[in-house]
């Protein structure tokens, strides 16, 4: 919330807008997702976030808390799935992350290793407009254009999921790899969504 309220602070909380809810719901929170076994961090921060709204409520003689409640209700499974997709990917990319032994480096040089083979390379934000088989169609967000990628967890992706992160191929290759996650959002989230180049 602190850090969402660096970039994005109301006058105050009666000038508050519905957007600035439901902008810090599906796109500032699943930016901040963190990775954990238990796949409890959405659970958390939406009781954490409604206990707010409701103290702020009480503290400040606003009523947000419908409002939450609303948004909180409708975004609680996408959220899930992108958590859930989120811990996907990176037991994907480093398998033995929750290992006592793990060698973060070790994982790092390979995947930097395949990285550097690659001839095309796009960091970009894209959104999964189809799934055939084991191959996930991204359309990039600026241009629209389709991507045909080989090495994610497609049984863990939905239609309509928000992917930012980076691609790359051999220039042989008709097919990318996914490389690196930035985040995962909601296809609500798509509103809020700003690419910096």
């Amino acid at each position: 919330m602190t850090e969402c309220l660096e970039d994005n602070c109301p006058s105050s909380w009666q000038q508050c807008q519905p957007s600035f809810w439901e902008e810090l719901i599906f796109t500032f929170y699943p930016h901040c997702m963190q990775i954990s076994t238990e796949e409890k961090e959405v659970e958390t921060f939406l009781s954490q976030l409604k206990y707010f709204v409701k103290w702020l409520d009480k503290r400040v003689g606003t009523s947000w808390y419908p409002i939450v409640e609303e948004y909180s209700f409708i975004a609680r499974s996408e959220l899930k799935a992108c958590e859930h997709l989120l811990n996907g990917l990176f037991l994907n990319d480093f398998p033995r992350i929750y290992q006592s032994d793990w060698d973060p480096e070790q994982d790092i040089e390979k995947i930097n290793h395949k990285f550097e083979q690659c001839t095309d390379r796009l960091n970009s934000i894209f959104k999964v407009t189809s799934i055939i088989e084991d191959t996930v169609l991204l359309s990039e967000f600026e241009t629209n254009h389709t991507y045909y990628i080989k090495s994610l967890p497609y049984k863990l992706i939905e239609i309509g999921m928000i992917m930012s992160g980076i691609i790359g191929k051999k220039s042989a290759d008709l097919t990318w790899n996914w490389f690196q996650t930035d985040g995962i959002y909601p296809q609500r989230g798509k509103t809020y969504i700003k690419i910096k180049r």
